[in-house]
């Protein structure tokens, strides 16, 4: 439900193969076995019937992709391959020129998943009948608009369903050629995905993750470590044979539990609700700074007016250094807190300015472009007519002269005949 909330989450299955990954995300057609993709649909959509109201509207998108051998492909549309992924502010880590498919319903849902999981890379090996050959990544993005007395906010959910190809050993699957170079790519990325959880969860901080080194840990850059709420489902096999993998891949989900991600909202405002919303916070920590001054006091208990001026040291040492000063300290703390948001705050406000004047910086550029463009085509429909025009006024003197030459012929065919 996180991604209904506005928030991003990833739901990842790992493990050797033909230990079930595929069957756990996409289940099978009996009504009971549905799988973790299908049941999220379900839920999604069940919370969108009974959330839905006059002042809220839902939009459900879907994306399908695969990595075969480091090649980042549309499961939907498997003539767009070779794509690129890209990163910015607003969108996060992204892949370009993929496709979206409107979504209504859990069946349509269904039905592209079924479509996609047909394209997908999948061959015969000693493991597994059909392994999957590639890494695939089934995308559900929600969006939810409200409006308000006082603006409009959106609110994008992403939630990204990983499927990943399982770690192989050729002595075992008895891969060779194609099937070969399939598995080194496949290890290969995997083995790049256990060194970015290795320096994720390192005592000391490592200037450097090496996300870059896949294509599959460049597209889950969040949800490894960013904006994210990840969920890792560990797969082992009970075969005596599997026991290297499946111990490895339990140790792997070991260290991947020490993880920590930044999940943070995807909410977007009007500039109207956005300055409502940070004058009130403003108004608060204003309110909560005047109680503290009101309320400041020191208590100097234990202090005696009548000490001779002989006791001052001690009378200083003890407001410096005993209850009384540590009181003091406290208080001066607390009424740091309040001061410190209160900045952090109007720091936070002034970048949202800035934002916001630059998008509307941009707006003005895009709406000048779009301006240019209509000028280009006005100028091309009077061109356009102008030749129009000309053609028209060349056509009814050719017509003129044609019902001429017509009569005249007429007036010799008559005389002739005469």
């Amino acid at each position: 439900m996180s991604a209904l909330r506005g928030y991003n989450a990833t739901i990842l299955a790992y493990g050797p193969t033909g230990t079930g990954k595929t069957y756990t995300m996409e289940g099978s057609l009996r009504p009971d076995g549905h799988g973790i993709i299908p049941r999220s649909m379900e839920d999604i959509f069940e919370h969108i019937r009974s959330a839905r109201n006059e002042h809220s509207t839902f939009e459900v998108r879907a994306s399908y992709l695969q990595i075969y051998n480091e090649v980042i492909s549309d499961l939907l549309k498997p003539d767009r391959s070779h794509l690129m992924i890209r990163e910015d502010k607003r969108r996060g880590v992204f892949v370009e020129g993929l496709s979206e498919w409107l979504c209504r319903s859990p069946d349509e849902v269904q039905t592209l998943m079924e479509h996609g999981s047909s394209a997908r890379a999948t061959a015969q090996t000693g493991a597994n009948d059909t392994s999957s050959r590639s890494h695939a990544v089934f995308i559900i993005v929600v969006e939810r608009s409200e409006k308000f007395m006082e603006g409009s906010q959106s609110l994008t959910g992403r939630l990204n369903l990983v499927d990943l190809a399982g770690s192989e050993r050729p002595r075992i699957t008895g891969a060779t050629g194609q099937r070969l170079e399939e598995t080194k790519k496949i290890n290969q990325s995997l083995s790049a995905l256990g060194n970015v959880i290795s320096a994720l969860t390192e005592r000391r901080a490592r200037s450097h993750v090496p996300y870059r080194d896949s294509k599959l840990t460049r597209l889950l850059e969040d949800s490894l470590g960013g904006n994210c709420r990840t969920t890792m489902m560990a797969m082992v096999s009970p075969a005596a044979e599997a026991f290297a993998e499946s111990l490895s891949t339990l140790k792997f989900a070991q260290r991947a539990k020490g993880v920590v991600t930044t999940p943070q909202v995807n909410e977007d405002l009007d500039p109207r609700m956005m300055a409502n919303r940070y004058e009130a916070e403003i108004r608060r920590l204003r309110t909560e700074l005047a109680e503290r001054d009101s309320r400041t006091t020191i208590d100097l208990e234990g202090f005696d007016p009548h000490k001779p001026l002989a006791d001052i040291g001690a009378l200083r040492a003890d407001f410096s250094g005993g209850k009384t000063g540590s009181l003091w300290n406290r208080q001066r703390e607390e009424d740091k807190a309040p001061a410190g948001r209160y900045k952090q705050l109007l720091l936070k406000q002034r970048d949202i300015m800035i934002t916001l004047t630059q998008r509307l910086h941009e707006r003005d550029e895009t709406i000048i472009g779009l301006q240019a463009e209509l000028d280009a085509q006005d100028q091309r429909v009077r061109e356009l007519q102008e030749r129009f025009e000309r053609q028209a006024l060349r056509l009814a003197a050719a017509e003129k002269a044609l019902q001429a030459s017509s009569k005249a012929n007429m007036a010799n065919v008559g005389s002739g005949k005469l």
